[in-house]
């Protein structure tokens, strides 16, 4: 199945049950959850993905579209002072990097293809640099 987090509603479409999904499209920017049932890889297609990314208030599950790792603040320099902080899921471990607690902070890097949670606190647009 994939997942993906959306406005504040989950979205997921299941491949056993197409008739009860309700996400029909994968787009550059957006963060998915996929539960697969052996490794693989995704093969991708499509126009070349926008550096600019819409936040909601609250959370959000984006794609880092980037080409290359970039370190945090970098990363977020164009929302900087409107989140709260970030979260990603890597290796099986979570890893969260909080502006006000940056000695605490175990992520430090935005990696090509990974997936965050980004805890706004207002709408904004997250421009890569």
């Amino acid at each position: 199945s994939v997942w993906s987090y959306q406005n504040g509603y989950w979205r997921t479409f299941d491949p056993e049950n197409p008739g009860f999904s309700d996400l029909s499209v994968m787009e550059a920017g957006i963060g998915y959850w996929i539960n697969m049932t052996a490794s693989a890889d995704l093969p991708v297609s499509g126009a070349p993905a926008s550096r600019s990314i819409s936040l909601t208030s609250g959370w959000n599950l984006v794609g880092y579209n980037f080409s290359a790792s970039q370190d945090v603040g970098t990363a977020l320099s164009s929302i900087s002072g409107k989140y709260i902080n970030v979260w990603t899921f890597s290796d099986g471990v979570w890893k969260v990097y909080d502006p006000a607690n940056p000695g605490f902070s175990d992520l430090t890097h935005f990696h090509p293809g990974q997936g965050y949670w980004i805890n706004t606190t207002t709408a904004c647009t997250w421009i890569l640099p």
